[in-house]
């Protein structure tokens, strides 16, 4: 790849991270209901299932991912369901005053997971990868090298765009300290994180 077609790919990539999708949304909802470091990990998982389906467009395995269509679905449906049920947890969860330095700490590993899984039931992300990968390289040519340079370059603008948009959720929250203030927060986290579970049960 050139200097230029690496600039260009990171550029579009990073557009397309800050689209709004079902992991803009959960990306925001976690930050304003548990923080920056939670959701950093939630944008970890996401990146990761957008990497494995950047791999499997490279490689030409699209083919593995129609043939698992009822698999997806299993699992759309039961991200969707869960994505819904942390909603109603954080809806009618209690509006104490914001106290940041202890506030109660998440399983960073279930963060990360829902991340991925949110990633994972989309298989529609590999067919993005398919049609937007060929405007920068040739896909019959690559090689080792390329395909570790594509998958950085993506893995990096990806984390960039959407860890940006997890820190200015969390800074937004940091300005709202009243107990009023942070019962809006948690409604609106959770509306944020149901669209995402309704997202996945139609997307």
């Amino acid at each position: 790849m050139t200097l230029i077609s690496s600039i260009s790919l990171a550029l579009t990539v990073m557009v397309f991270a800050i689209t709004p999708g079902p992991g803009v949304f959960l990306t925001i909802s976690k930050s304003l209901s548990s923080g920056f470091k939670i959701a950093s990990f939630v944008v970890l998982g996401l990146c990761l299932g957008d990497i494995a389906y950047l791999l499997f467009a490279i490689y030409g395995l699209s083919f593995v991912m129609e043939s698992m269509g009822n698999f997806f679905n299993i699992v759309k449906y039961i991200g969707g369901s869960y994505l819904i049920y942390l909603a109603y947890k954080i809806w009618n969860s209690s509006a104490s005053k914001v106290d940041f330095k202890s506030q109660k700490e998440e399983s960073l590993g279930k963060n990360f997971l829902t991340g991925l899984l949110v990633t994972s039931s989309n298989p529609k992300v590999i067919f993005f990868y398919l049609g937007f990968i060929p405007a920068f390289m040739d896909l019959t040519t690559l090689t080792n090298t390329d395909v570790v340079v594509v998958t950085l370059i993506v893995f990096i603008s990806l984390m960039i765009s959407v860890l940006a948009i997890a820190l200015v959720a969390h800074k937004a929250k940091e300005m709202f300290k009243n107990k009023k203030a942070v019962r809006i927060l948690n409604r609106v986290s959770a509306t944020l994180m149901f669209c995402v579970g309704i997202l996945l049960f139609f997307n």
